[in-house]
Order: C-alpha cells, then sequence, then structure tokens
C-alpha cells in the first residue's frame, strides 16, 4: 500500500493485507504507531516525523511476537531542509512518557522505536534521526530504540545524532537493551550492517552514547 497522510498510514499499518507499507510524501504524527502484525515499512526517501507538539511517545511501538521491518527504497532522496542526511527518516520521537503518579520523577523510553519483549524490530533502511528526550526528563533510555526483551538486528540504514538529555539518569543515546516483559526475557542485538554514528547520553549519570547493554542482554556484531 502507497500512503501520503497519517490517517492512510495508520490504516495500512493495520491491515493484515498489506505485507509492505510505502510511504509517498513525508508524513506527520501526533501518537505513537503500535505494530500489531508483521510488517515492512518502506520510508521511501521521505520523513515520518513525530509532532514536536504532540504529547511525547515513541514513533513506532513493536507489540509483543510481531516483527516490524524498516527500509527505504530511496536512500539518496534530498530533502526540501538540507541539513537533514539524505534518504528516508523517522525523526522527532522524544519516547514512551512514565511518571510516579506525582510528576515527580519522569522517565521517557525508546524515542524512536520501542521493542516490546518477543518483539522483533529490523532496521535495513533509513535513518532513525535525532530522537530522545532533551528537557524534562528524571531518566530516559533509548534514544534510537529501546528493547524491552525485544530483539533488533540492524543491516542497513542508520541510527544518527539521538541525543538523551536527562537531570540523573541517561543511558543507550542510540540503543538501550534491558531485560523485560513478564517471562522476562532477555534482549538481543544484531549488527551485520548500517551505522550507529553522532548519538549521545548526557545526564549526572549517563552510560552508552552508542549501545547500553544491561546485564545479560545478547550482542553480536560483524
Amino acid at each position: 500500500a502507497e500512503v501520503a497522510t497519517t490517517d492512510a498510514l495508520r490504516a495500512a499499518i493495520a491491515d493484515s493485507t498489506n505485507d509492505i507499507v510505502k510511504l509517498t510524501d513525508d508524513i506527520t504524527i501526533d501518537a505513537r504507531l503500535d505494530i500489531t502484525r508483521d510488517v515492512t515499512v518502506d520510508l521511501n526517501g521521505y520523513i515520518l516525523r513525530y509532532d514536536a507538539a504532540a504529547d511525547p511517545d515513541s514513533i513506532f511501538r513493536v507489540k509483543t511476537d510481531y516483527a516490524l521491518t524498516l527500509t527505504d527504497s530511496r536512500p539518496q532522496a534530498e530533502h526540501e531542509d538540507a541539513t537533514l542526511p539524505a534518504g528516508g527518516l523517522i525523526t522527532g520521537g522524544k519516547g514512551y512518557r512514565e511518571d510516579n503518579g506525582t510528576g515527580q520523577y519522569i522517565s521517557y523510553y525508546g524515542g524512536g522505536v520501542y521493542v516490546e519483549s518477543g518483539a522483533s524490530f529490523v532496521l535495513a533502511g533509513g535513518t532513525i534521526y535525532a530522537c530522545g528526550v532533551q528537557s524534562g526528563a528524571t531518566s530516559a533510555f533509548g534514544g534510537g530504540i529501546y528493547a524491552d526483551g525485544g530483539s533488533v538486528t540492524v543491516t542497513g540504514g542508520a541510527i544518527r545524532n539521538c541525543v538523551l538529555s536527562t537531570d540523573l539518569n541517561a543511558n543507550g543515546g542510540g540503543i538501550y537493551l534491558k531485560r523485560g516483559g513478564d517471562d522476562r526475557r532477555y534482549p538481543s542485538f544484531t549488527m551485520t550492517g548500517g551505522s550507529i554514528t553522532g548519538n549521545r547520553a548526557a545526564g549526572a549519570s549517563s552510560y552508552g552514547g552508542g549501545i547500553y547493554n544491561s546485564p545479560n542482554g545478547t550482542i553480536n556484531m560483524s
């Protein structure tokens, strides 16, 4: 299915007859896109942007037992804003916001993609660009990707310039891997291509500008 609007994108992702959903224009969303089936999204050289004025969340949330593959069939496409990298982008996601009920301790998880336990995400093309919360957070985890017991595979594309800036904890500017879910599954990360560049985690206690692996996560890079 080819899509050029937010409503069309949401409908196409939900429709199980569409194996591949291809953007044909830049699209701005104001709420996250839940992945509840196996699907491929082809950015096709366009920008999928999370509205900065909307309530913050991840751009994609891949639900348990499902898989999202992100591709880009026009990686050389130029943008009207010449400061942006060429090709398809997802950008602007701050992450899933959680507080302690008083608003005094606010955490953010997975600016670009939140991968639930037992779910999988494959970055085969396109760039996860400039995602992550940079103000108003006590802690933040995974500016580009947060894997909560999920599987992440990078075969192409890039995770670039994702920055976390918090008052206390900031871990995994590019990717955060964590054991998660009710079954306490271990996360995994495999990288055979693509790049992770220019990502940063900044807080009073911060680790892993590129990748943060909590205990016992599996990382394979070749």
